[in-house]
């Protein structure tokens, strides 16, 4: 299970068109959810939601619920500098994890990554999520490097000389 945060469907969906990177994962098997405080935020963007609800409809993104508001409320007053998108995928993670069920979260955000490190959660970025498809064979080198460029060129935030 891939549990995403808003970031990674915006960029892959807008920012640089490139649904496939999710849709790949779910080809292999992986299913690609959101919780319910993120499908709201993408609801909030007119053009992410027009290319994300169809693939919500086709049940190819599914909705967690897993977490309640009360839950959400503890856990933003024990760590306020993370928004809510980041806070419900990180609650859900750790649900998840006292579960035992597989996931791997995608966090983009340096607070929501230090945080999620901190409690123990397993997790990638987007761009992981991208440099794993071509590790993997899934996609060629080409196109990894189109969609990096891409990256580079959108609103979406990475310092590329940081990461591996």
């Amino acid at each position: 299970m891939k549990l995403a945060d808003s970031s990674c469907i915006v960029c892959v969906f807008t920012e640089i068109n490139r649904p496939f990177i999710l849709m790949d994962w779910m080809k292999r098997g992986y299913q690609i959810v959101i919780t319910e405080q993120i499908h709201k935020e993408l609801q909030k963007n007119e053009k992410t939601d027009k290319l994300i609800s169809p693939e919500i409809k086709k049940g190819n993104i599914k909705i967690n619920n897993l977490i309640t508001e009360q839950e959400l409320k503890v856990f933003r007053t024990r760590y306020p500098i993370l928004g809510l998108g980041e806070s419900s995928v990180i609650l859900t993670a750790l649900k998840l994890q006292q579960d035992r069920k597989r996931y791997y979260a995608i966090l983009d955000d340096g607070n929501a990554r230090k945080t999620a490190s901190k409690l123990g959660i397993k997790f990638t970025g987007t761009y992981g999520l991208l440099k794993t498809l071509k590790e993997k064979g899934h996609i060629d080198e080409q196109i990894f490097n189109q969609c990096k460029q891409e990256m580079e060129k959108s609103k979406f935030r990475i310092d590329f000389n940081r990461v591996k």
